[in-house]
């Protein structure tokens, strides 16, 4: 087993004044083994300790040009030059969207989110607005972000919860959702078009001005 007296240090600090010690319940892996990271350099990452690993993880995503690139650093460097965040448009802003606009087919608008949470509930809440309907159909074992409408059946919850493989159950993750949120929600099987519940839903009852309710 790798040394991790420093890393352990630091992570008890941590339960002090940080809710388990992690800004989110997906970096906890318990009282003993939670890393702390101290550096990353392209696929590696160290601990307090000086133990290196591969990261796998990379951020949950976004690090895809690895740790401490230095292109991204000298940019990020010279940006924050100019000041970090303001409470308006910039045309940094600008110009990475027209560049997305460019390079995604079919995107003709978009907007910034400060997390993949936010995304997901403005998507929701648009395709709402749009075609006046409040259900929406939500993939098992599929993560979306922490807020209330799709904390059901991500690929942390637990199996026993999950019910019939044909006919999932949403399985709710952890407490301090509204009982009444469950109901806006058809939970199916990923991948899986010849399930019991896949074939409730045909592609044609999706469409705008129809529903499946």
């Amino acid at each position: 087993m790798p040394k991790r007296e420093k890393s352990q240090a630091v992570f008890d600090r941590a339960m002090n004044v940080l809710s388990k010690g992690v800004s989110s319940n997906f970096r906890y892996w318990g009282p003993d083994s939670t890393p702390v990271v101290k550096k990353g350099k392209g696929a590696m990452i160290w601990d307090a300790d000086g133990n290196e690993f591969i990261d796998y993880r990379l951020g949950w995503g976004p690090i895809i040009l690895g740790h401490a690139d230095d292109r991204v650093n000298g940019a990020v460097a010279k940006a924050i030059e100019k000041g970090t965040t303001f409470a308006a448009t910039t045309e940094l802003e600008v110009e990475v969207a027209e560049k997305l606009v460019s390079m995604i087919p079919g995107m003709e608008m978009l907007r910034f989110t400060n997390t993949g949470t936010e995304a997901t509930m403005h998507a929701l809440r648009v395709a709402r607005g749009v075609t006046g309907r409040e259900k929406f159909i939500k993939f098992e074992g599929q993560y979306h972000g922490a807020h209330d409408y799709v904390l059901f059946s991500t690929a942390s919850s637990a199996i026993e919860d999950l019910g019939d493989r044909d006919v999932p159950v949403p399985a709710q993750i952890g407490g301090g959702i509204p009982a009444k949120i469950k109901e806006y929600l058809y939970l199916l099987p990923f991948n899986d078009f010849e399930s019991r519940a896949s074939a409730t839903f045909p592609v044609s009852s999706l469409t705008r001005g129809s529903s499946p309710t």
